[in-house]
């Protein structure tokens, strides 16, 4: 039987040497395994976190954006409402036509003045 199976003491030794190996294989297989579901776990965390920042950078965005829209419109009615009001030289021409009608109503009064003070007389 030594013949087939060899020496019972060399295979007792080689299938204590295997059962060791298999059980630091295992070992380090489990190992390998916990790190790559913890690995897994804390990309899975990385990516919903990634995922929050991008919804809360497109949230931003859009209100930005909205924010944006609302200043161009008031601009553009504020530009409108300019556009209709008199320019500085028309309202400098019609300044000077008061004034001009001013001085022509105070000589008119002052000569209506002195002639009825010179009919009274």
């Amino acid at each position: 039987m030594n013949e087939v199976w060899g020496n019972p003491e060399t295979e007792q030794q080689e299938l204590t040497t295997l059962e060791g190996n298999l059980k630091v294989f295992f070992a380090k297989h489990k190992n390998v395994r916990q790190n790559t579901r913890k690995l897994h776990e804390d990309l899975r965390v990385l990516v919903l976190e990634q995922k929050a920042e991008i919804e809360g950078l497109h949230k931003r965005d859009a209100e930005s954006q909205k924010a944006i829209s609302i200043l161009e419109t008031r601009l553009k009615n504020h530009e409108e409402q300019l556009a209709k009001c008199p320019s500085i030289d028309d309202i400098a021409a019609e300044l000077e036509v008061l004034k001009t009608e001013h001085e022509s109503l105070q000589n008119f009064l002052k000569e209506s003045f002195e002639k009825e003070t010179r009919e009274k007389k």
